[in-house]
């Protein structure tokens, strides 16, 4: 506590969290209230309801994600099918050059006996 006889700034934090967590919606009444006071059927409602919120907003987050999904699929489909052809013709051109250096090593050496 401060000088003045008012209570620490913590003090205040701590009691604003601990009064805030005790408030839940109370379906059966239809109102807000506190927690603890609550029986134990309207704690198991508000806990339900609360459970049904959360589980409400993963369902849309999840659609919201496939959605995203999808267009980064559509935007990046063409980079994708791009890369694909260039790297196969990369692959093709690394092997024609390794053959042509291995012609080219043995051309060497039959001209070398010569």
């Amino acid at each position: 506590a401060s000088r003045s006889g008012e209570p620490s700034q913590e003090m205040m934090v701590a009691a604003w969290k601990k009064a805030y967590d005790d408030v839940a919606f109370l379906p059966g009444t239809g109102k807000y209230g506190r927690f603890s006071a609550a029986a134990k059927q309207e704690k198991v409602a508000a806990i339900r309801e609360e459970f049904n919120i959360v589980r409400g907003s993963m369902s849309r987050d999840t659609a919201r994600a496939q959605k995203l999904e999808n267009k980064i699929n559509i935007l990046c489909g063409g980079l994708q099918k791009r890369e694909e052809l260039l790297r196969k013709d990369i692959q093709v051109q690394h092997s024609q050059l390794n053959q042509s250096l291995t012609e080219l090593s043995v051309f060497q050496s039959l001209y070398d006996q010569e």
